[in-house]
């Protein structure tokens, strides 16, 4: 279906961007963190921005006056702050503390990452997991009872729906069945062909499950 394919897809691209912002942002950051040219030393706040403060300091006796793109309210004109400056380039200021905010890009970038890998191999899982319980579990024969709409999920604006079935115990227990998530409305098909039960393959322990829904012929 084309929604489970977009799905599939909507995962690769979390992947492939988490990976990209993990990349680049392990990057700047390991150059950020290298102080190994790096010299700490005193400034002074001569002006403050909106966004930015103008520092001015002193290198072997030469003064600078250099834009550094920070800002908090902590901050008055004429305070000291401390900073450093790059040996081959005076001019190129920061301050360490600062420099932690920048870790936020691969930190994303691995939550993304991680999160379209996640999904990609939870639903290469899933079809293993089916194959397994085919042809080691025990088979049940479970009544329909309805089609619902998984409103907890969606892709590409649309919810997918489940199907719904039952086994009532000969104690008159009963136990509901949830199938996987289906992009296509298998009610009428249901209703046309008569479908009463469905095959639900559960393993020995009678947790795992899944519905067999391959007479209805959709995914």
């Amino acid at each position: 279906m084309k929604e489970e394919k977009i799905e599939i897809m909507v995962f690769k691209v979390f992947a492939f961007i988490g990976l990209i912002f993990l990349i680049i942002g392990s990057i700047i950051c390991l150059n950020l963190f290298n102080y190994d040219n790096k010299i700490e030393t005193v400034g002074k706040i001569e002006k403050i921005n909106e966004s930015s403060i103008i520092v001015s300091y002193e290198v072997e006796g030469k003064s600078y006056e250099t834009t550094l793109n920070y800002h908090n309210s902590t901050l008055k004109e004429g305070n000291n702050i401390k900073i450093y400056y790059d040996e081959d380039s005076p001019d190129n200021i920061g301050i360490k503390s600062l420099n932690y905010i920048f870790l936020i890009f691969p930190l994303f970038g691995l939550i993304f990452m991680l999160i379209g890998l996640i999904l990609i191999i939870r639903k290469s899982k899933e079809k293993k997991r089916e194959t397994i319980l085919r042809e080691t579990g025990d088979v049940l024969y479970a009544k329909y009872k309805e089609t619902i709409t998984n409103i907890n999920y969606s892709v590409n604006g649309r919810h997918p729906y489940k199907v719904i079935c039952e086994v009532i115990s000969e104690d008159g227990t009963k136990k509901e069945f949830k199938s996987k998530n289906l992009w296509t409305n298998p009610s009428q098909i249901i209703e046309e062909n008569n479908i009463k039960e469905f095959p639900v393959y559960i393993d020995k322990n009678k947790k795992d499950y899944f519905i067999d829904l391959s007479k209805i012929n959709i995914d």
